[in-house]
């Protein structure tokens, strides 16, 4: 009788060691899964911002560059352009 108890006993200790392992390690895998997510959503988001920073540079460059220079000085002066704002304007 007492070697079954003993049995039982070391069965249901050996369930707890074995489960409270187990929990152990899926504990860690699942936080180094949320890890290299958490890594990738910020790399993502860095790569968003940085496209969009792109397209408001591209879109401020051809403001820029379609803005007419009216001071026939500046080496930016363009005579034909110059004319053709005159004309839209009237």
């Amino acid at each position: 009788m007492s070697a079954s108890i003993a049995l039982i006993n070391s069965l249901r200790w050996g369930g707890l060691v074995f489960g409270v392992g187990y929990g152990f390690v899926h504990h860690r895998t699942l936080a180094k899964q949320a890890a290299l997510k958490r890594e990738h959503d910020a790399i993502k988001h860095k790569e968003n911002l940085i496209s969009q920073a792109k397209k408001e540079f591209a879109r401020k460059q051809a403001a820029l560059s379609s803005a007419v220079v009216s001071d026939p000085t500046s080496p930016d002066f363009d005579l034909e352009k110059y004319l053709k704002s005159i004309e839209k304007s009237q």
